[in-house]
């Protein structure tokens, strides 16, 4: 791990062929660096339009493609070669996508189903398809701008969360609350719930279907993490912070689902460990 100035994503490699690669932006000139992490690693800069910041990238397509989006809406992927046997390169080819009318928060891809979600302050999130490079659907009704969001790489139902304001007697004692909503891959709306605690993270399990059941996991505000049924969003368990109330800022699980890595503001990573002798259908 390491902190930076500069905001950063690391994407490791799914496949031998491949590169691991670790992305930097919000560089001065608005430009991507692509390092990868290799026998002979290599630097790559990609620039983006100078207006449009950046703001969240993802790696699609074997670490063939990045995708990236900014403050004016537009998502951007990036054609790229990618191997282990020549130096990270870029192929020339770039396509911008526009479907959003507001700065793009969130971007999260789904290797298994071949898509990329975007979420916008404009409460809108977009599925895009990775193969064909192209607008697919929309998950509108939000109550406010996306904060964060998440896809089942088993199911491919989406999880989104949007900030709202809670009004109070005393209006300028007014407060910030969150809408989670639940969604189908075909955007069809299965769930909705508030909560009282600010959600800055979420993810799902990935745990074989059938055999587990796989939940959704949010990290809060208040630092604590709360596992939810990927059913109808039903409260199955809470873990607390082990620090001061420290907000968990990210939540990663391990492809065998018996590890919570989880991310909090004070610049601490803790794992949490699922006991073998606890197993149990819940994934």
């Amino acid at each position: 791990l390491a902190v930076t100035e500069f905001q950063a994503a690391f994407f490791p490699s799914s496949s031998v062929t491949h590169s691991s690669l670790l992305v930097t932006w919000g560089h001065w000139d608005n430009t991507m660096v692509i390092r990868s992490v290799c026998s002979e690693p290599s630097t790559l800069k990609l620039h983006h339009p100078p207006l449009n910041r950046i703001s969240c990238c993802q790696l699609v397509c074997n670490g063939q493609m990045l995708v990236s989006a900014g403050t004016v809406g537009v998502v951007s992927f990036w054609e790229l070669i990618n191997t282990n046997k020549q130096p990270l390169a870029y192929s020339g080819n770039v396509h911008h996508l526009r479907g959003h009318d507001g700065s793009v928060t969130c971007l999260v891809a789904c290797k298994p189903y071949s898509i990329v979600v975007s979420g916008s302050t404009d409460g809108t999130c977009i599925i895009w398809d990775t193969n064909r490079l192209c607008y697919v659907n929309s998950l509108t009704n939000h109550e406010g701008p996306i904060n964060c969001l998440a896809i089942s790489p088993t199911l491919g139902d989406i999880a989104t969360v949007c900030l709202t304001r809670r009004e109070s007697q005393n209006r300028s004692k007014s407060s910030q609350q969150c809408l989670l909503y639940l969604w189908t891959i075909n955007g069809r709306l299965v769930k909705q719930i508030k909560s009282d605690v600010q959600i800055l993270s979420l993810c799902y399990t990935s745990a074989p279907e059938g055999v587990y059941i796989n939940v959704i996991i949010t990290g809060m505000a208040n630092g604590t993490i709360r596992f939810l049924s990927s059913w109808d969003l039903s409260l199955l368990c809470e873990l607390p912070c082990p620090y001061d109330s420290a907000p968990v800022l990210s939540l990663a699980v391990s492809s065998c689902s018996t590890k919570l890595y989880a991310g909090y503001s004070n610049m601490n990573v803790v794992t949490w460990i699922k006991p073998e002798s606890d197993l149990d259908e819940n994934g």
